[in-house]
């Protein structure tokens, strides 16, 4: 470590989201020797870096920092302790800290390129599709799937490329007031689109009904076995890879939130970086275990495990019943009342509706009771989402918590398999392609909002177009490259995982005593293969 001592009279305070920053000379802090970054130490201690002021302002450990450009953002306590003098601070070039960081590029790039050659040794092909006259169905659900995704997407969005309390009830922004077009965008019945906890929602439904309903058909146990061996590997590639290149991003400094805030001052959300300490050895269990520290909303995709797994065992052990259904409404009961689970909610809705797909397979909804289905589902969406409700007809809906939303969401999975007006506006081809990449979609576009959106917003506001023009051409592209990244990686990855888990749980199922029947393993999941995870 060399380097040499700063004075306090270098540094300059101000304010930055409630953030204390220090400005050092450009001269001293842009100063590299043999391609070295320079680092700052505190009483021989480094300073530890983190990925957002945001996050920056609400770290309680001293060392706490973060760098842009010749800038240095400092929490309270850290700047407390250079102006006591109880500290030495060092400016310093950082051999150490350049061969760590060229450690985690290589590091992380090798997991990168594992788990691709891992998925693509599984093979691009998909698993068999869908019985011919279950298909139509089950493309809507795919489609439904799809279009909430897009709406998860574009409701992060709205939170990343502009300032935040536009489109949701965040800290106003006094130097850029709500504009005529956000408060109409709010407004029902189209703030629906921007109901990202409703999107959700209806995620955890429809895995509930796709997992359900081959189980609940076969009524075996090697089946359920072996959809319970198989559901983490089903899961685990698409966020392993997202992880491990948010890590990958950040150490290479290919994140654009902190100069997208510094130069449009909205102040919004960052959502991959800041929530875990940002070590490799964070990032391999956040990638191992579906955590969300790298990747916030891969929140979902954990619980999705948890949801399957207990759906499995719900299954197993009710199988035999003949009175299955009132087992299933007690532990409905209490998950809704006694141990409130959300998102057990709705996998319950979904096991419910397999149930009746099964026993009322030609059930379907008139179309004047499919509009009033719907009007109820936008209603519900788009209500749960308004500004304020306080001196309207409807100021009594937020006392009802989150419940009306789970509702909304089970009709709305209905809707997608009873309406025959609906599953044939869900089947358009489109969207069928739009859900069929819904899971790289939802992993995905945190990233790209965070590197290609601020990105190009960036070179948008330096070439001197105003910041919200700059958003929003740089969201009218992050756009295009989301939905081209997501196809990349539902044909690299997503596919061959459904091959890389069923070779799984066969391996799994083969180490049962000789001579113990098997029926039913090998198809499992047939006639959902064609549905994405959330």
């Amino acid at each position: 470590m060399k380097g040499r001592p700063l004075t306090l009279e270098e540094f300059r305070e101000g304010k930055v989201s409630g953030a204390v920053f220090t400005r050092l000379s450009k001269k001293e802090f842009g100063k590299k020797r043999y391609g070295l970054e320079p680092g700052v130490w505190v009483s021989g201690k480094r300073a530890i870096e983190v990925g957002a002021v945001e996050e920056l302002s609400r770290a309680s450990e001293p060392a706490y920092r973060v760098r842009e450009g010749n800038m240095l953002y400092l929490n309270g306590s850290l700047r407390e302790l250079l102006s006591s003098r109880s500290g030495e601070v060092i400016l310093a070039l950082d051999l150490p800290a350049a061969f760590m960081r060229a450690a985690h590029l290589g590091g992380s790039a090798f997991l990168l390129i594992g788990m691709l050659t891992l998925m693509q040794h599984m093979g691009k092909g998909r698993a068999a599709g869908a019985p011919l006259s279950l298909a139509n169905r089950l493309h809507a659900l795919d489609s439904l799937r799809g279009v909430a995704a897009m709406c998860v997407f574009l409701f992060h969005a709205t939170v990343v490329m502009y300032p935040g309390s536009w489109f949701t009830l965040g800290k106003e922004n006094t130097e850029y007031p709500v504009p005529a077009v956000a408060d109409w965008i709010m407004t029902p019945p189209f703030s629906v689109v921007l109901n990202g906890e409703f999107m959700v929602y209806i995620f955890w439904v429809l895995s509930g009904f796709v997992l359900a309903r081959p189980l609940l058909k076969k009524a075996s146990y090697e089946l359920v076995a072996k959809a319970t061996a198989k559901r983490y590997f089903r899961l685990l590639p698409l966020p392993f890879i997202t992880t491990v290149a948010s890590f990958f991003l950040y150490t290479s400094g290919g994140f654009s939130a902190g100069h997208f805030n510094d130069l449009s001052h909205f102040e919004s959300a960052m959502f991959t970086i800041g929530m875990v300490p940002m070590t490799f050895k964070s990032m391999l269990w956040e990638a191992a275990f579906l955590g969300q520290g790298f990747n916030a909303p891969l929140w979902t995709v954990r619980l999705e495990l948890v949801g399957s797994i207990a759906l499995f065992g719900l299954i197993a052990c009710t199988m035999s019943m003949a009175r299955r259904e009132l087992v299933w409404a007690a532990v409905l009961g209490v998950m809704m009342f006694v141990w409130p689970q959300e998102f057990m909610v709705d996998f319950m809705a979904g096991l419910f509706l397999a149930a009746h797909s099964l026993r009322r397979p030609d059930f379907r909804l008139g179309g004047g009771v499919a509009l009033l289905v719907l009007a109820v589902v936008v209603t519900i969406g788009s209500v749960h989402m308004s500004r304020d409700l306080s001196g309207s007809w409807l100021a009594w809906y937020p006392s009802l918590g989150v419940w009306p939303l789970h509702l909304a969401a089970t009709l709305a999975v209905g809707l997608a398999l009873y309406s025959p007006g609906a599953i044939g506006l869900l089947s358009w081809r489109p969207l069928v392609w739009l859900g069929e990449r819904s899971f790289a979609l939802y992993v995905v576009h945190a990233l790209t909002l965070h590197t290609v959106g601020q990105g190009v917003a960036v070179i948008f506001m330096k070439l001197g177009l105003g910041p919200v023009a700059a958003s929003t051409l740089g969201l009218a592209v992050c756009v295009i490259a989301t939905l081209w990244l997501s196809d990349l990686l539902t044909r690299w990855v997503d596919w061959p995982s459904v091959n890389f888990s069923n070779r799984v749980g066969n391996w799994f199922m083969t180490a049962q005593p000789k001579g113990e029947p098997a029926g039913g393993v090998e198809g499992c999941g047939g006639e959902v293969a064609t549905q994405r995870p959330t």
